[in-house]
C-alpha cells in the first residue's frame, strides 16, 4: 500500500485560505459589534487589541482610566469572539444546506 502524503504547497495555500476567512470573520463580527457600543468604548478596544497602543497612552488620549480600557477591550473583545462564533456556525449551517442541495 501506497501512502499519500499531502502536497506541501496545497496544504500551505488552504492554511492561507483559512487564515483569509478568519480574518474576514473577525472584520465583520467587528463591525457589527461597533455598531453595538459606545464610540469611546470601540477606541479603548481597537487602539489597544488591533492598533498595539499601550493602554495607559489610549486612557490619556481618551480621557478614560486605564482600567477603563482594560474594560471596554475585554467586554468589546468577548463580543466580538461570540459574534465570529455566530457569524461561523451560520456559515457551516449555509454551506451544508448548499451542499446537501447539490447532491439531491
Amino acid at each position: 500500500m501506497i501512502e499519500q502524503h499531502p502536497d506541501p504547497a496545497a496544504v500551505a495555500e488552504a492554511e492561507l485560505v483559512q487564515q483569509e476567512y478568519r480574518r474576514c470573520l473577525f472584520w465583520a463580527a467587528a463591525k457589527r459589534v461597533r455598531g453595538q457600543v459606545q464610540e469611546t468604548t470601540w477606541q479603548a478596544f481597537y487602539r489597544t487589541a488591533v492598533a498595539g497602543q499601550p493602554p495607559a497612552e489610549v486612557a490619556s488620549q481618551l480621557a478614560i482610566t486605564p482600567a477603563t480600557v482594560y474594560v471596554a477591550r475585554s467586554r468589546v473583545l468577548a463580543r466580538v469572539k461570540t459574534e465570529v462564533e455566530r457569524l461561523d456556525t451560520l456559515n457551516d449551517a449555509v454551506h451544508d444546506a448548499t451542499s446537501s442541495t447539490r447532491e439531491s
